[in-house]
């Protein structure tokens, strides 16, 4: 039985990047992922996430994922961006309080993981 037919409540997701393997995320986390629910998207290319939003009918798409990181229904975070970016999208993910899955590799440097740890 699903979370959601049982009546729990279902992990808000905010999904950072929208490119080939960040679709693949987000078909996952609307369809696939029964306890999850994708309630935000968030790319630099704005057209981008407005395409993958009404594509997984995802209520909410941002140009920044600074801006998605203010969304109350985003419990959780994936990051799915390219690697040079992780840095600092962790790191203010977790300065809004968001838990975060980076997608590998991590970073570019054991110092810049080092960073994010």
């Amino acid at each position: 039985m699903s979370a959601a037919s049982q009546g729990r409540r279902r992990l808000g997701i905010g999904l950072v990047g929208l490119g080939r393997l960040g679709r693949v995320y987000a078909r996952d986390l609307s369809t696939r992922i029964a306890e999850t629910r994708l309630v935000a998207v968030a790319d630099t290319n704005a057209d981008a996430a407005r395409d993958a939003a009404a594509e997984f009918d995802v209520p909410r798409a941002y140009a920044t994922a600074r801006k998605m990181f203010t969304d109350s229904a985003v419990d959780a975070v994936v990051i799915v961006s390219p690697t040079h970016t992780h840095l600092n999208v962790v790191l203010e993910a977790v300065d809004a309080g968001k838990p975060v899955f980076c997608e590998k590799p991590l970073a570019l440097t054991l110092d810049e993981c080092r960073r994010m740890q």
